[in-house]
């Protein structure tokens, strides 16, 4: 009996995959655009990557437990199905809009963050030409420019996806260790 997998990205759940699928996921590399994976049978979605170290809270804070939402995805038949999904929470999100060089101290790229979770963001440029400046599973190092200020935040990540937007490229990326946008200088 061939056993089918679904996996998941940025809250929403694809499959379900059969092992043909999932060989060809893994022979192009599309298989690091996934961060979980389901088996049929399973109890729990299970992480793709390993787990960021253990977070050091104050007494006065708990940590937040991840929104569940139900994802509705077309099989092949056309039928949809629900599939109960364990989204990664929101980051407290700064007001204004955080511009960004992010670089691998060779080469470098201006853009935007947006969809910012615990895991990681988007990037995205404005241009950028026939192909990407970053492979996938590039580490890069984005230095965000927070408010009216002249604070730097640095922030290190890796690439995990590329993709064409409107205006260029979209990079997918994962924190090494999520980063505090809220935080303000003394």
């Amino acid at each position: 009996m061939k056993i089918a997998k679904y996996f998941a990205r940025f809250g929403k759940v694809y499959g379900p995959f059969a092992p043909e699928e999932i060989e060809d996921l893994h022979a192009t590399g599309r298989i690091r655009d996934y961060s979980w994976v389901w088996d049929e049978g399973a109890r729990a979605w299970i992480p793709m990557d390993p787990a960021p170290p253990p977070l050091v809270l104050s007494s006065r804070e708990a940590p937040r437990e991840p929104a569940r939402e139900i994802v509705r995805e077309a099989s092949k038949e056309g039928a949809a199905s629900p599939v109960i999904a364990v989204v990664p929470p929101p980051m407290a999100m700064p007001t204004e809009r955080l511009e960004v060089v992010c670089h691998n101290k060779h080469q470098f790229l201006v853009g935007h963050l947006d969809f910012l979770t615990q895991t990681g963001c988007e990037l995205l440029t404005d241009g950028g030409g026939g192909t990407p400046v970053f492979a996938d599973n590039a580490p890069v190092i984005l230095n965000v420019r927070q408010g009216d200020s002249d604070r730097l935040l640095n922030v290190r990540a890796r690439v995990c996806g590329i993709s064409r937007s409107r205006e260029g490229w979209a990079y997918r990326l994962r924190w090494d260790a999520p980063p505090d946008f809220t935080a303000r200088e003394a």
